[in-house]
């Protein structure tokens, strides 16, 4: 196992201390005032326990004394143990009433609305299961356990705190609550100390459990395909590498901190032995009384526990702090600008004007000066060998991102100035790929036009070629389709995109070429569909198959992310270029 293939800029980054926790309290979204609110409680709470322990002094001293103030001083620390309890149970509530539950709810929901405006060619970039790792696992840890983290550390903190304000304003308590206040901060610098193997160790398993989720998403949905391709055994063993390197790099987590996590306990420990030795010296020599030790061992006893706890859960606080800090890069993504149009376009031809694009992360431009208008109500085809950027052409059109140079138009109107939903009302795409959700076969089609009737979805169905197939299912169209659409074939899926298309019935149409990978009878079948499809479409098609272009309007062959000829299926065999040479290499076959 390579540790280097999940280091990742977090791994040696550490936040300062106090922007991690407004991570953590701005998790809570809506929520944010309700946690502070609960966390005040919970903070006078671990006070009020801090001084009622520390007046068990004045009380023990009535005892031995027999004085009557002995229920006066049991009445303070009852009353106040009874307020602590009632504030402690009304801070807890941000749990019990649900509130984390709704801060986890609005941050889905926020995230959610956030891919949506964030251009999907940066998204390509991330695997799906690693945006899955945040959206569930990164979600529930940053907003669903903030405040229980932060509830331990203001128990850590205010309970000792409560106890020597008290013990200031006790006979001889003085310099107990000095040697509390000189020994526990020293407990800091350790802490701190520890934070950064923290950080490294859960920084390089959260990156490898997100590579786990990762590799079992395209495991389980590219099953088919492994399995036709023999390649299922060579996944596997890639998702068994990933599975194991996350139990290693537990592991080494666990056997690295063992040590340190002892002396950072050890050293807790030292710091009330010290405190109870001290204190018993001062009893024996004369200069403190046997009840103050007695209350400040019950002291120790309640403060080591409330420590130890807060140094067990430590290394979870900053795995907590390290998902709400992926949150928040995600959150931090640029999003495409929204304009509304006041009006949309009355004709649908096509123009890129001086288009240059570049994908994120790559140095090399996929598109430069590509410049055409395409008259509305005609076919275009791109040519080109694979990389050459026919697919970046129609995602630019889809506003999958904006070109950095030039526009893109329609009936004049800059696609820019248009909302995604205006954008997308003109335009209907059939692509290779078909994805089809967990729902009813009527719905998966009904997708396409929301308002659409059950009589008008299965109209589109059969123009698609879809009704015979569909029909004989037991369930016919209310049958629900299987995760990621494996009771369907290559040609039914198609035929079911195309059903949406027709159903849509947008004025422009995208094709990547649906009919290239299918059998025989598929393609007969998927191109009966498309027929009913095209009727009065300005139409941008990527052909891999020449033979079904030598129709088209214009052609256009792109090498290397320009425009390399253009013309139709006759003047580009005379022009005996590029796309000449592809056609032979079609005839030869």
């Amino acid at each position: 196992m390579k540790l280097d293939h999940y280091i990742n800029p977090a791994t040696f980054h550490s936040q300062n201390l106090l922007r991690s926790y407004a991570h953590l309290l701005n998790s809570a979204g809506d929520q944010k005032g309700k946690l502070l609110v609960r966390l005040g409680l919970a903070a006078i709470s671990a006070l009020l326990f801090g001084i009622s322990i520390a007046l068990l002094y004045p009380f023990f001293i009535s005892l031995e004394t027999g004085s009557a103030d002995v229920y006066w001083a049991l009445g303070k620390i009852i009353v106040l143990l009874l307020i602590a309890i009632l504030l402690r149970m009304q801070a807890e509530t941000y749990d019990t009433k649900g509130y984390s539950n709704l801060a986890i709810h609005q941050l889905r929901t926020e995230l959610g609305e956030k891919l949506r405006r964030v251009p999907l060619v940066l998204l390509s970039g991330l695997r799906s299961g690693e945006i899955n790792a945040v959206l569930v696992q990164s979600i529930n840890e940053a907003a669903g356990f903030a405040f229980t983290l932060m509830n331990i550390i203001v128990h850590a903190l205010c309970i000792p705190l409560g106890a020597v304000l008290a013990l200031l304003f006790l006979d001889g308590g003085g310099r107990f609550a000095l040697l509390i206040c000189l020994l526990l901060p020293l407990i800091a610098p350790l802490y701190l100390w520890r934070r950064k193997a923290f950080r490294r160790g859960f920084s390089i398993l959260a990156e490898a459990n997100s590579r786990l989720k990762a590799e079992a998403v395209e495991f389980t949905q590219g099953l088919s395909v492994l399995k036709s391709t023999q390649q299922l055994s060579s996944k596997q063993n890639q998702f068994n590498q990933v599975a194991e390197d996350v139990a290693k790099i537990q592991q080494i987590g666990t056997k690295k901190g063992e040590i340190p996590n002892l002396i950072i306990t050890s050293s807790v420990q030292f710091a009330l032995l010290v405190i109870l030795l001290l204190g018993s010296i001062w009893v024996i020599t004369g200069s403190s009384h046997w009840l103050m030790l007695a209350t400040i061992m019950i002291l120790i006893a309640r403060v080591s526990d409330v420590l130890n706890f807060f140094v067990q859960m430590a290394s979870l606080l900053e795995m907590f702090m390290i998902s709400s800090e992926k949150l928040a890069a995600l959150m931090a993504l640029p999003e495409l600008s929204q304009k509304q149009a006041e009006t949309l376009p009355t004709s649908y031809d096509i123009c890129y004007e001086n288009v240059h694009f570049t994908y994120p992360q790559q140095k090399t431009a996929v598109l430069n000066q590509i410049d055409f208008c395409l008259p509305e109500k005609t076919l275009t085809a791109f040519v080109g060998s694979s990389g050459c950027g026919k697919s970046t052409l129609l995602k630019l059109l889809l506003r999958h991102g904006d070109p950095e140079q030039g526009r893109i138009t329609i009936g004049g109107v800059d696609i820019r100035h248009m909302s995604q939903s205006q954008l997308m009302s003109l335009i209907s795409v059939v692509f290779q790929d078909v994805y089809l959700f967990q729902d009813s076969i009527l719905n998966n089609i009904r997708m396409a036009k929301p308002d659409a009737d059950d009589k008008a979805v299965i109209e589109a169905a059969k123009l698609a070629q879809c009704h015979d197939f569909i029909s004989q299912l037991p369930q016919g169209y209310t049958t629900q389709v299987s995760d990621i659409g494996t009771n369907f074939s290559g040609g039914e899926k198609q035929r079911l995109a195309i059903a949406r298309a027709i159903l849509k019935d947008a004025p422009i149409l995208l094709l990547d070429e649906p009919t290239a990978a299918l059998d025989t009878y598929n393609e007969l079948a998927v191109q009966q569909a498309l027929n009913a499809l095209v009727k009065d479409k300005t139409i941008l098609i990527i052909a891999h198959r020449l033979s079904t272009i030598v129709a088209a309007n214009q052609i256009y062959v792109l090498d290397k992310g320009y425009i390399a000829e253009q013309g139709t299926h006759p003047q580009l065999l005379a022009k005996q270029g590029i796309y000449a040479r592809f056609w032979q290499k079609r005839e030869r076959l």
